[in-house]
């Protein structure tokens, strides 16, 4: 039991280490669009639509036609415009569905405060 504990911690302590570091200061003061831009390129689990279209493709190209039709399901069933972005951790499979990026708060969990800023 304490392997498995200190193994998910050390898990969990990598995946922090990961994520994009900004203050809570400048996550405020950035618009919607300039966290869009900043996210796209610094959290891996963000996706353009049209690059969860290829990841699709992908899949199919791979005849894992039951992971392509998730995505492409997630995708066509959103009422966003066409040019929107998702939150999507590919490794998950069909356990996590592609989530449409609507406000600044959507990208909360993905980004590192810091110890003094804390999250709300």
């Amino acid at each position: 039991m304490t392997i498995a504990l200190c193994v998910s911690q050390k898990i969990f302590k990598e995946e922090l280490d990961m994520m994009p570091k900004m203050t809570r200061e400048q996550f405020e003061f950035m618009s919607f669009e300039e966290l869009l831009e900043w996210a796209y390129e610094n959290i891996c689990y963000m996706h353009s639509e049209e690059g969860l279209i290829e990841m699709a493709k992908h899949e199919i190209d791979e005849e894992n036609l039951r992971m392509a039709v998730h995505i492409l399901s997630a995708v066509f069933n959103s009422d966003c415009p066409d040019d929107s972005y998702y939150i999507y951790d590919r490794s998950m499979g069909t356990l996590e569905t592609p989530t449409p990026i609507t406000c600044k708060e959507d990208l909360e969990d993905y980004i590192d405060f810091g110890d003094d800023e804390g999250r709300r």
